[in-house]
C-alpha cells in the first residue's frame, strides 16, 4: 500500500508498516514531561532529546515509578534510573561485550555496588550521542552476571543471630533504631521490635530466601540504537534465540502529511546467530559483510535494557 519505505538512506522492499503514529500523540506525551520546570525549554520537541533526561522524566515525573537503580557508594546509596559505562580507553579491546564493560566499569569506580538485584537495567555506552564512541562496536552480553557486583549482606538477624526472614529499609532511616546498617531480623525478632509504637509505620518486607545468590544474572531485553537523526531500538519479544525485532517509530510518512509518521517493524532472526556465538567466533566476524541491520546494532548502540528473570514478563 504505501510501497518501499526508506531508513537513513537505504530502500527496504520487505518492510511492513503497521501503525499510523500522530504526531500529537507523540506531541502530548512530549507535553507533559515539559510541564515540569527542570524540562522546560530542553528542546525536546524539536532536538533529539538525552534519552537519560527523557526516560527520568517519563518514569518518575509523568509515571511516579520508583527508581530502578540503588547503586551504594561509600556506603551511600543513591537511587537512578540507568547507569553510565564509564571504563579507561584500551586499544586492545576491539570489540568489547557488555559484561567487559560493566565489570571494568565497577572496578574504576572501586567502592561501587548495587543495593539489590535491578528489576530493570539501562545502561548507557560509553559513548557521547551521535558525535563520540569510544568503541566502532559494541557486542551486547544475552546475560549479565551480577553477583559480583551486589553489596554483601548479612543474611542472620541483627538481634539474635538466627537467619534472617525479614528486612526494613525504615528502620534503617529511623534515628530510634539506625546504626549505619540495613536491619535483616528473624520473625520473632521482627514482631517484638515493631510492637513499639514508635515504629507502627515501618514496612517490614519479607526476603526471598529462595534467591540463589550465586546466580544473579541479567536477560538482554532491548538495544537502543543511533546513527544519524533519530533513535531505533532492536527487542527481544520472546524466549527464543532468534526472537529479535527491528522497530523505527519514525521511518517514513504517508503522503505529504506534516508530523504523520510510519512506524516499521522488521523481524531480524539473525541477531541471535551473533549473539549466540563464542568470543572465537564473533571474534573472525567479518563487519564489512554483515547485513545492514546486523550492522546497526553492533556499530550504533547507545543503550541495553536488560530485566531480572523473576521480573520478565515472557512466558516459556
Amino acid at each position: 500500500m504505501l510501497g518501499n519505505i526508506l531508513q537513513d538512506g537505504e530502500f527496504y522492499d520487505n518492510a511492513t508498516p503497521l501503525v499510523k503514529v500522530d504526531a500529537g500523540d507523540i506531541l502530548a506525551v512530549s507535553s507533559s514531561v515539559q510541564r515540569y520546570p527542570q524540562y522546560r525549554g530542553s528542546g525536546s520537541r524539536l532536538d533529539e532529546e538525552d534519552p537519560e533526561e527523557f526516560l527520568s522524566a517519563l518514569l518518575h515525573e509523568v509515571l511516579a515509578v520508583e527508581p530502578l537503580l540503588k547503586i551504594r557508594c561509600n556506603n551511600k546509596t543513591q537511587e537512578s534510573n540507568s547507569y553510565q559505562i564509564i571504563v579507561e580507553r584500551d586499544g586492545t579491546l576491539k570489540v568489547p561485550n557488555v559484561q567487559t564493560l560493566m565489570d571494568r566499569s565497577f572496578r574504576f569506580y572501586e567502592d561501587l555496588t548495587f543495593d539489590q538485584v535491578p528489576r530493570c537495567l539501562i545502561l548507557q555506552m560509553p559513548r557521547f550521542g551521535k558525535k563520540f564512541k569510544m568503541f566502532p562496536y559494541i557486542r551486547p552480553s544475552l546475560e549479565l552476571d551480577i553477583n559480583h557486583m551486589l553489596h554483601k549482606r548479612s543474611t542472620v538477624c541483627c538481634l539474635c543471630l538466627s537467619p534472617a526472614e525479614y528486612e526494613c529499609t525504615y528502620c534503617l532511616a529511623d534515628p530510634l533504631t539506625t546504626d549505619g546498617n540495613v536491619r535483616q531480623f528473624c520473625q520473632l525478632c521482627e514482631k517484638q521490635v515493631h510492637s513499639n509504637n514508635q515504629l507502627k509505620d515501618h514496612k517490614p518486607t519479607k526476603l526471598n530466601t529462595q534467591t540463589n545468590a550465586s546466580n544473579q544474572k541479567l536477560e538482554l531485553l532491548a538495544v537502543l540504537c543511533i546513527r544519524t537523526s533519530h533513535f531505533v531500538s532492536f527487542v527481544k519479544y520472546g524466549p527464543g534465540k532468534n526472537s529479535w525485532v527491528f522497530f523505527d517509530s519514525m521511518a517514513g510518512r504517508i503522503g505529504t502529511e506534516i508530523g504523520t509518521n510510519v512506524p516499521v517493524v522488521r523481524t531480524c532472526p539473525q541477531l541471535g546467530d551473533y549473539l549466540s556465538m563464542s568470543e572465537e567466533e564473533f571474534s573472525a566476524v567479518d563487519f564489512t559483510k554483515m547485513d545492514a541491520l546486523s550492522k546497526r546494532f553492533f556499530s550504533d548502540i547507545y543503550m541495553c535494557i536488560y530485566q531480572c528473570p523473576d521480573h520478565s514478563m515472557q512466558s516459556g
